[in-house]
């Protein structure tokens, strides 16, 4: 009777531990608000993302509002500004079986990018560095990409969330000029011998990271967020055109119709900025 009752014990237990053990959560997912790999399936798109904590900041959208605080919600946020080759993916359809990417005229369609005209990178570099010239559209429709390939919400920051992240705790309204150049790729250390233009981008992550561990928050491309005063796309952060003394973490520069003056198609791409070689974006998931 108790080696039969012993031998019923062990059944069970090796079943409880069993299920136990399949509906372990996954190791590559939010759990437990830590820093995570997201992995599109099929691809070799990777990127890191970090975990923002919640918390509350006196914030003022376009600084002529009166600040308030505002509450923020946890989130996760890339560690860096979106690349070429992680863009690449969606751009050139890699997550499709090569029979099924197709070159339509009309690439709103399939909800993917037209094709860019000339070399968008300026031969400053591909890999590892900042993607160019993306209009806020191509950051919104890259977002739903990723959450259909994933199952996870991704989209971009609004204001305060780029805000809250970039200052990752700084009170002050200004970083000092030292901070921004340990910090940022601006106009006063992006000059490059080897390419045609003076200042350009840089490869993302060789500047001093924030607090949050993120980098390239102010400088190198400036990113679009969702705007929180008026309908116009805005651009946080600064960019390498830009001085040190001319960037925070409260930088902004709404949209404007020159960033597209030679653009010759009517109507305007929705994807690329022509004369907007500034214009970048970094994701961010809810929790």
């Amino acid at each position: 009777m108790i080696k039969t009752l012993f031998i019923v014990f062990t059944l069970l237990f090796s079943t409880i531990s069993t299920l136990a053990a399949e509906t372990k959560p996954p190791t590559t997912g939010p759990i437990g608000f830590s820093p995570f790999t997201e992995k599109v399936r099929g691809t070799l798109l990777k990127f890191d993302m970090l975990p923002i904590p919640a918390g509350k900041f006196i914030f003022s959208a376009d600084g002529k509002e009166t600040p308030k605080e505002v509450e923020i919600k946890p989130f996760y946020m890339a560690k860096t500004e979106i690349t070429w080759d992680q863009y690449d993916t969606f751009l050139l359809q890699r997550d499709l079986p090569e029979k099924d990417r197709k070159l339509l005229k009309d690439f709103d369609a399939l909800g993917r990018p037209s094709p860019p005209h000339g070399a968008p990178d300026h031969s400053w570099g591909h890999e590892k560095h900042p993607l160019l010239h993306s209009s806020y559209n191509a950051g919104v429709k890259y977002c739903q990409w990723l959450s259909q390939k994933t199952g996870r919400k991704y989209r971009l920051p609004t204001e305060a969330e780029w805000e809250y992240a970039a200052r990752a705790g700084a009170a002050e309204q200004k970083p000092e000029k030292k901070t921004v150049l340990e910090m940022a790729w601006c106009k006063d250390n992006s000059k490059n011998e080897d390419a045609d233009n003076d200042e350009t981008s840089h490869e993302v992550a060789t500047k001093k990271p924030n607090a949050f561990g993120l980098h390239d928050m102010l400088g190198n491309v400036g990113e679009w967020c969702t705007p929180m005063a008026g309908k116009v796309p805005v651009i946080r952060g600064g960019t390498y055109l830009d001085p040190a003394s001319q960037i925070s973490w409260t930088t902004r520069t709404l949209y404007t119709s020159e960033w597209q003056m030679r653009d010759s198609q009517d109507p305007k791409s929705k994807w690329w900025m022509s004369d907007g070689p500034f214009c970048g974006f970094r994701v961010i998931c809810e929790e």
